[in-house]
């Protein structure tokens, strides 16, 4: 047994030991002391059980006893807000506001509370917030790019996924949405630039090489697409956009017994998608 299996049965136990505490205290009707990350854990056990109210009675025993832990608070806040309840939600997270005006986490839950209502003017408030505090975590802003992406925003929606990718330069999905903003605000060149950069970086960056390709073909450099999305496929023979993306640039210059070809090996990487085999089918009718 490795060191990771031994530490996760040992979390186990420990998890067995503080569950059977726990409803041995409600079977009694008694008051057991649990320390904050017990209160947690048994939050959390309850929460992705869909035992969302026993989560939140958890939740809220907790801050009986740590009134101060700042940590079960945020849990309590976020069962309100997964159960509805964000009015409640916002009420317990700006009471504590004035104790904890420096903590990140903070403003995150209530931002991500005003983005599931839709209020983004205040989710981005509450995200410049948190940077502010702690401006070296990636995940904030990429959590800002997002909300400026709901309002449109596409200029500072790229500006923030470049920061975040800048700081979790592995998240391919930064560079999915990044690539979004830039087809939605008509940026293709700047992406181009960025992209082709991050080429020259690391030239054996198979996303680096796909997006590249992707865009090229969004200008209809079709041949020289096909050889971008060539060189991310010697990079990773499995990456099955790659192949789909070659595809299409293919048949874009009625190459289409090749473009065959690539989306038969993209079906090899990926489950069956109906896209793929409509695409196959689109290829056998233009050769008829």
């Amino acid at each position: 047994m490795d060191e990771e299996e031994l530490n996760n049965q040992e979390d186990r136990e420990l998890l067995k030991g503080t569950l059977l505490k726990y409803e041995e205290m409600v079977k009694n009707n008694d008051r057991y002391f649990f320390d904050v990350d017990a209160i947690l854990h048994l939050a959390e056990y309850f929460q992705n059980r869909g035992q969302s109210n026993r989560a939140f009675e958890v939740a809220s025993y907790g801050l009986d006893l740590h009134p101060e832990a700042i940590n079960i608070l945020l849990k309590k806040a976020q069962l309100a807000s997964a159960e509805g309840k964000n009015n409640l939600a916002l009420q317990m997270l700006e009471k504590a506001e004035s104790s904890h005006p420096y903590e990140a986490e903070l403003w995150l839950v209530k931002a991500k509370i005003y983005d599931a209502i839709e209020e983004y003017k205040e989710c981005i408030s509450c995200l410049k917030t948190a940077i502010g505090i702690n401006d070296s975590d990636g995940y904030l802003y990429s959590e800002l790019a997002a909300a400026y992406q709901m309002v449109y925003d596409y200029d500072n929606a790229i500006k923030n996924y470049k920061i975040a990718f800048e700081r979790m330069p592995q998240d391919e999905l930064i560079l999915a949405e990044f690539y979004t903003c830039l087809l939605s605000s008509d940026r293709v060149q700047d992406g181009l630039l960025f992209f082709q950069k991050m080429i020259d970086d690391d030239p054996y960056n198979a996303d680096a090489w796909f997006y590249y390709a992707s865009l090229l073909a969004e200008v209809n450099s079709y041949k020289e697409a096909i050889k971008a999305f060539d060189y991310c496929l010697v990079i990773d023979d499995m990456y099955d956009s790659a192949y789909i993306g070659k595809g299409d640039a293919l048949a874009n210059i009625d190459d289409h017994k090749e473009a065959i070809v690539n989306y038969k090996l993209s079906l090899e990487c990926i489950d069956p998608d109906v896209n793929v085999y409509t695409s196959i089918a689109e290829s056998y009718d233009q050769m008829d």
